[in-house]
């Protein structure tokens, strides 16, 4: 099952991805690897969006999309 990353606006997937590479050991992190962080079910990834974001996934045939907002 593939999964698509979507935003309100392009401000907070660039203000997510600022706060990902703010993370040790992510500060050469490309978006291409932001992407694949967000991408991959994994604990940190849900320890990351339940900090940084008001998530929900949504299942649509073969695809969850990863619907996200920066909390303010």
């Amino acid at each position: 099952m593939s999964i698509t990353i979507s935003s309100p606006n392009m401000e907070d997937t660039e203000t997510l991805y600022g706060k990902y590479i703010e993370i040790p050991g992510n500060e050469g992190a490309s978006f291409d690897d932001f992407y694949e962080f967000l991408s991959v079910e994994s604990a940190g990834r849900q320890l990351f969006l339940e900090e940084y974001c008001t998530y929900e996934f949504v299942e649509a045939r073969n695809t969850v999309v990863l619907k996200f907002s920066v909390k303010v």
